[in-house]
């Protein structure tokens, strides 16, 4: 009588729970910081955008501004991207809305808009 082999079933299992697990492979620190660069771009670009529409703002808005800039910004270092991304939204249809009311809207693609994108 035969008996069973049990590595070929041993091995099976081994790749199966490796592949049920790929949060181990993935290194925690290095994508905390991936996503904390994204939100800090997104943030600051909006802050741009905002700085340069600021005198046109109403002083309600300026404070909005100046409120949930900040709260992106604390959310995006303590490691809430999250949020931040959702407060960058946000500044970014205020400040399309203070453009629509004065009429100054700066490009929205400047690198497009030089013909360095296509």
């Amino acid at each position: 009588m035969r008996r069973p082999r049990k590595r070929p079933l041993l091995a099976a299992a081994l790749a199966a729970g490796l592949a049920a697990t790929p949060a181990l492979a993935c290194d925690v620190a290095e994508m905390h910081a991936i996503a904390t660069e994204a939100c800090a771009a997104a943030i600051g670009e909006t802050g741009g955008v905002l700085a340069a529409l600021e005198r046109h703002a109403t002083e309600a808005e300026r404070a909005m501004i100046e409120r949930h800039h900040t709260a992106a910004r604390v959310a995006c270092a303590e490691g809430n991207a999250g949020f931040a991304a959702v407060e960058a939204a946000r500044l970014a249809r205020l400040a399309g809305r203070i453009e629509s009311r004065v009429g100054d809207a700066p490009p929205i693609w400047p690198q497009q808009d030089a013909g360095l994108l296509r």
